[in-house]
């Protein structure tokens, strides 16, 4: 039988924490070029979608009331972290033109 492994993956914006599988380890590392650099750049969907608004880290631990002792993180490696963990806009479909 094969053995679970425990993975976590930590916010660098929020600090929170959460379980995962290697099978989305495995699809996310495909994307980011390497697990290490996903999970070291890994950001919740809460706060990856605050920032993709706009708002600087700042404003995103104030709006998600993240505890201070969260380690400082600069706007440079947030803007890097969000191109590491994807985008969430999908092109949109062309409207048909009327003849």
């Amino acid at each position: 039988m094969k053995e679970k492994q425990n993975l976590q993956l930590t916010c660098i914006i929020t600090g929170k924490t959460r379980s995962t599988n290697t099978s989305y380890l495995e699809k996310k590392a495909n994307a980011a070029g390497s697990a290490e650099q996903f999970t070291e750049n890994y950001i919740t969907r809460d706060a990856a979608k605050l920032l993709r608004q706009g708002l600087t880290v700042q404003q995103v631990r104030e709006t998600l009331g993240v505890d201070s002792t969260v380690p400082e993180v600069s706007e440079e490696r947030a803007k890097m972290a969000l191109a590491i963990n994807g985008s969430r806009v999908r092109k949109k479909q062309p409207e048909p033109v009327m003849v």
